[in-house]
């Protein structure tokens, strides 16, 4: 491990040295960056799509910016109902039946885009919290529970994208999804005694209770943290006979899905996974497999606040 030291040490300086060399744009309407200190997944995608659904709630019209990560088109451009996962990622397809979506590789290019030809009240922005080309007016740090931040040291010593001590006094609010196992609420006041830290929770949507209930399952999964999907399965009352793991963001071939539907058929099971899997399957897979997307239990009433202050002044 102490031979990645000097590699730690460089990503530290180099996002040093990029926030202090970058003027921060800011736009001409509100943006809200919802990020994570730590890499892989921790639960930033369902919480904008709450902050969507409250943005329409309060009668705002909101845009989310993505980077698309996984597509190979560059941007900025709006998800329509043609675009792929390979072509604009896996999360932009699974959010834009909520409100625009506009992938842009440069994050900067696509917020000016948005503010210059979309009616929007709001930009929110799914990951970026540690680019510094857009000021944000609302920076939200996502927390898995579970795994707090690790080691605490900076990749590749550790999980951390940057030193943490620096990116909460960054943010604006902390949530912390799942069970508080790492004593994250009591480290972060220590640092940041005035930041707001909200508790949530990762459920099933209701409509999938019959899907857990009936058949056995094969699951699979290629997200940052497959057991964690695996695992909440079989808490709501899944069967699970085989489980099947992916790298992150994993762009299935013929070769997987002959694996998997076989696995399926094999065991009598029917096929579940993720949300964002099932985007990056063909049309024609689909209909043999049912996704189970995240929702949040969260406390909305921060949220409120947070549009009443920004667009109802």
């Amino acid at each position: 491990m102490t031979v990645l030291w000097p590699l730690s040490i460089l990503w530290r300086l180099g996002s040093y040295y990029r926030r202090l060399w970058i003027t921060p744009a800011r736009l001409n309407i509100p943006v809200i960056c919802v990020g994570n200190l730590t890499a892989g997944g921790t639960g930033k995608t369902p919480l904008v799509r709450r902050l969507a659904d409250m943005a329409i709630a309060s009668g705002l019209s909101p845009v989310i910016l993505s980077k698309g990560y996984g597509g190979k088109e560059t941007g900025p451009m709006i998800v329509s109902a043609d675009s792929t996962a390979d072509m604009v990622g896996d999360e932009p397809l699974e959010l834009a039946d909520i409100c625009p979506v506009v992938i842009a590789k440069n994050r900067k290019a696509g917020a000016t885009w948005i503010a210059e030809n979309m009616a929007a009240d709001v930009i929110i922005m799914d990951d970026g919290f540690q680019n510094p080309a857009i000021r944000a007016d609302i920076g939200i740090l996502v927390f898995d529970g579970a795994r707090g931040i690790g080691n605490g040291q900076i990749i590749p010593v550790g999980p951390l994208r940057e030193s943490w001590r620096d990116g909460l006094h960054r943010a604006s609010h902390v949530i912390i999804i799942g069970e508080d196992a790492q004593g994250l609420s009591h480290a972060i006041k220590q640092i940041r005694p005035d930041i707001p830290i909200i508790s949530a929770h990762k459920r099933f949507d209701q409509t999938t209770k019959s899907v857990l209930s009936s058949d056995p399952l094969v699951a699979f999964a290629g997200i940052g943290h497959p057991e964690a999907f695996f695992s909440m399965i079989t808490q709501h009352g899944g069967q699970i006979v085989k489980t099947l793991a992916y790298p992150d963001h994993h762009q299935y071939t013929a070769t997987d899905w002959d694996d998997i539907y076989k696995t399926a058929s094999q065991s009598r099971a029917k096929l579940i996974t993720t949300g964002k899997d099932f985007m990056r399957l063909h049309p024609a897979q689909r209909q043999h497999v049912t996704p189970l997307p995240l929702m949040l239990d969260i406390d909305t009433a921060w949220i409120t606040d947070i549009y009443d202050e920004l667009c109802h002044d």
